[in-house]
């Protein structure tokens, strides 16, 4: 499961890529609003939801931070302490590794596609790292990210048990929403979001094992 389920969502998103899904589904939505991608600033969707969901996100962030903190200032608070930090850690870490991504990829997003009124072609994974063409900042979905870096919460407990299960729930709430937002906004395919799972899930699962396998502690920190 820990690395089979990564493995499986990047399958599925490259297939979905490569037959040309992702470019169907968009123009399904587009039709919905128009032809073209009129939702992208709609206010609810690109204010309420686009906007307030990455200070939700800043604000999750400042949150852990300070209860990071308590666990080294709060000795009832100390047996918190490691957890929060893989918490931290990992759910950063997500984000910065797709923040990397986004900032060498070619692949346009929809409302960059001149079949929705953009200016640039229809191009798929076999070109993700194109030396003929722009970087795009779109691959894969940063956004969706900062829900998906949540399920880190899940892998505080072993893979597979209820409480795992139940840890993964916000983070893929929160993912799903963000993703489905873009989606309608015309700023992400739906594969980018299976990249972006994938690429959270990895890294929560392996850092999960580094500190169990290092036994690393934070208890004298």
């Amino acid at each position: 499961m820990g690395y089979g389920l990564p493995l499986l969502l990047i399958l599925l998103g490259v297939l979905i890529n490569l037959t040309g899904l992702d470019l169907t589904l968009a123009e399904k939505i587009a039709a919905l609003e128009g032809g073209r991608f009129y939702w992208q600033n709609n206010y609810a969707l690109a204010t309420i939801f686009h906007a307030g969901g990455r200070n939700l996100v800043a604000v999750l962030f400042a949150g852990l931070v300070l209860v990071t903190s308590a666990g080294f200032l709060l000795p009832s608070w100390r047996r918190y302490r490691q957890s929060m930090i893989y918490v931290l850690v990992a759910a950063s870490s997500s984000m910065l590794l797709i923040a990397g991504f986004k900032d060498i990829t070619t692949l346009p997003c929809p409302w960059s596609l001149s079949e929705f009124g953009g200016q640039q072609p229809w191009t798929n994974l076999s070109q993700l790292f194109s030396m003929s063409l722009p970087l795009q900042h779109c691959f894969p979905s940063g956004h969706a990210a900062g829900g998906y870096a949540w399920i880190a919460l899940g892998f505080l407990f072993p893979l597979g048990c209820q409480r795992f299960w139940l840890g993964l729930i916000p983070g893929m709430l929160l993912g799903l929403t963000f993703g489905i937002v873009q989606q309608l906004r015309g700023a992400h395919f739906i594969s980018h979001d299976f990249f972006t799972l994938a690429i959270c899930w990895w890294t929560a699962f392996v850092l999960s094992q580094w500190m169990n396998l290092h036994e690393v502690s934070f208890a004298e920190i």
